[in-house]
């Protein structure tokens, strides 16, 4: 999420004699088609902007696409250098004349994320949000609310069906309908009335059903709800809100139990039993994670008798097993998806050893990405299921992972869940994933995965024998986490030569591993110089002295600045050489950490 930016007279703009020279950088129709085949990334864009007013005004349509403009009903922030808008400022900008902002024309903001209604809010629909939700509420695409109390359901109806037509995405975080008392009662009343026993959760009745078309929002394909732990709830029916959202794609769950999972589950069998196969029928991607610092105790032992009664074509599964599930239940879960999974993401809090594995014993034929967080599996056995694997992750949550890592691990939900919950040290008994493979078994001595590019470990340390097997299974690895040593560093640069991003944590390599010395002279056993594709390079930590793995000054000479293809190079202990060598290094890896 990003602060409102605009063009300012203050802009810096390039000086005229670089104008005469028609840089072709200042061309409009260059700088158009650049902006628009460019990945938006905010911190680059943030910088693309400050070039100078006509890099500004360029990129101002992709920027308004992307970005996310924050609208609260009132100040709260203390950091003053973080600007947000309240509602009152925003509506003043909306009604100068001529809109110098372009708040309304065609490079209207499309993404929002909306504090409205808070605990002593006025709620969705005051005057001044009215006002907000008339104007804006049709140019939406993107729409997060957070940390706001619905006072009324038909006010939140009008919102979401009436005032934001185009909506597809929505995230509900920390938000939650306050019923009033009588409210409540009047639901039980009719409930007993027409003989339904929980009026509360799993009621299908008039009261949920849409009563018109206007009621639907046939638009919307993601929803994204976090309770951040609150124990009453959304409080909204979960069939309230799928029967009105016909074609969802994505569901996002970020509960505080089990039971909230099986709530969820119940309202989607209850949805497809009243309400036909063409309900939901394009949900694929489905994300169940846990929202609180402690961990998941047990994935509820009701949504598993729920799995049959599913006909969905996940695509994509993400979901928190919980300490305590039996693994026939995880393998019912698997099966359910066997044949339709493409990515799969599998969270598990801590536990004391020894604990109970997860050996899948389900063949998926067309998983393309596997996620495992904490301690899922106690060895590599399941490549044997996955034979068309492309990425593969695996982090057990005992050591704190960098944020800044070049792979593609740190996802949607990942920095969250590390951060919040409290991993217990030794969760496999001090060994790890890889040394606990017997590769020399008999469910992996003819298993190859030809089809993995990406392979994630998060911290083990694996000598030149245990690379070599994984090169044998994995041989067209392109970009690689690993902790390696002298031996399995050699062992990378013999293998893997096509590696194009190379991530070593722990780093326990020297100048002899990066230079390939042997008998004193460099570049007779393999090293980074034969990588000829990389392009990023990291180093974390050493094992066991955070001052070492340090970079020399012939390691940087004759291994880094030589390095054909390298473009980019981070390290977590600064190297201890001359300022000329350092000026190098910084010239050619200006981008280093």
């Amino acid at each position: 999420m990003t602060s409102l930016a605009f063009s300012s007279p203050e802009s810096r703009d390039l000086d005229n004699n670089m104008e005469s020279q028609r840089n072709p950088f200042l061309d409009h129709a260059i700088l158009t088609s650049f902006f628009q085949s460019v990945p938006f990334d905010l911190k680059e864009f943030k910088n693309f902007r400050l070039v100078c007013k006509t890099w500004n005004q360029a990129s101002i349509r992709q920027w308004r696409q992307k970005a996310w403009l924050a609208v609260r009903e009132r100040s709260t922030t203390v950091d003053h250098s973080l600007f947000q808008l309240t509602l009152k400022q925003f509506l003043e900008m909306m009604e100068i004349p001529g809109d110098p902002y372009q708040l309304l024309g065609k490079n209207h903001y499309r993404r929002y994320k909306v504090k409205i209604g808070g605990r002593w809010g006025l709620g969705f629909c005051g005057k001044e949000q009215m006002q907000f939700w008339n104007n804006v509420g049709p140019m939406m695409t993107h729409l997060k609310i957070f940390q706001s109390s619905i006072k009324s359901l038909e006010d939140f109806g009008v919102i979401l069906f009436a005032k934001t037509p185009n909506l597809n995405f929505l995230s509900l975080e920390s938000v939650g309908l306050v019923y009033h008392y009588y409210d409540v009662e009047l639901r039980r009343i009719r409930a007993r009335e027409q003989g339904i026993s929980d009026a509360s959760d799993l009621v299908w009745s008039e009261i949920l059903r849409p009563t018109s078309s206007s009621d639907v929002q046939k638009n919307l394909t993601h929803l994204e709800i976090n309770l951040g732990g609150a124990s009453y709830g959304l409080g909204i029916n979960w069939m309230y809100l799928l029967v009105r959202f016909p074609n969802i794609k994505s569901i996002k769950l970020q509960m505080f139990s089990g039971q909230g999972v099986y709530r969820l589950f119940k309202s989607l069998s209850l949805v497809r039993a009243n309400c036909g196969a063409d309900v939901m029928k394009n949900l694929q991607k489905l994300d169940l994670l846990n929202s609180t610092r402690t961990a998941v105790g047990v994935f509820c032992s009701g949504t598993t008798a729920l799995l049959p009664d599913f006909s969905f074509p996940i695509t994509s599964l993400a979901v928190d097993i919980g300490v305590d599930m039996r693994p026939s239940r995880f393998q019912e879960l698997l099966q359910l998806y066997s044949y339709t999974l493409r990515e799969l993401v599998v969270y598990r809090g801590p536990a004391v050893p020894p604990f109970i594995t997860f050996p899948f014993g389900v063949d998926l034929p067309h998983l393309n990405e596997l996620r495992l967080i904490g301690p899922v599996c106690q060895d590599l056995k399941f490549l044997r299921d996955t034979p068309q694997l492309k990425v593969l992750v695996l982090i057990d949550g005992t050591k704190y992972l960098e944020k800044e890592v070049l792979h593609s691990y740190v996802d949607f939900s990942l920095p969250s869940v590390l951060d919040k919950i409290t991993w217990t040290q030794g969760l496999r008994g001090g060994d790890s994933m890889i040394a606990n493979t017997n590769f020399s078994g008999i469910e992996l001595t003819s298993v190859v995965l030809p089809s993995m590019v990406e392979f994630v470990v998060d911290q083990e340390l694996c000598n030149g024998d245990q690379v070599r097997e994984l090169a044998r299974m994995l041989p067209n690895i392109k970009r690689l986490r690993l902790g390696l040593g002298n031996d399995g560093f050699l062992t990378v640069c013999e293998s893997w030569k096509q590696l194009e991003h190379l991530d070593i944590e722990p780093f326990d390599v020297d100048e002899e591993g990066i230079l390939g010395v042997l008998d004193g002279q460099m570049y007779r056993q393999a090293n980074l110089t034969d990588l000829k594709r990389l392009r990023l390079l990291r180093m974390g930590y050493h094992s066991q002295d955070r001052n070492g793995g340090h970079l020399t000054t012939n390691s940087i000479l004759h291994g880094l600045l030589v390095a054909e293809s390298l473009m980019e190079v981070s390290y977590a202990v600064a190297p201890k050489v001359k300022k000329k060598v350092k000026d190098m290094l910084d010239a050619k890896f200006p981008q280093r950490q």
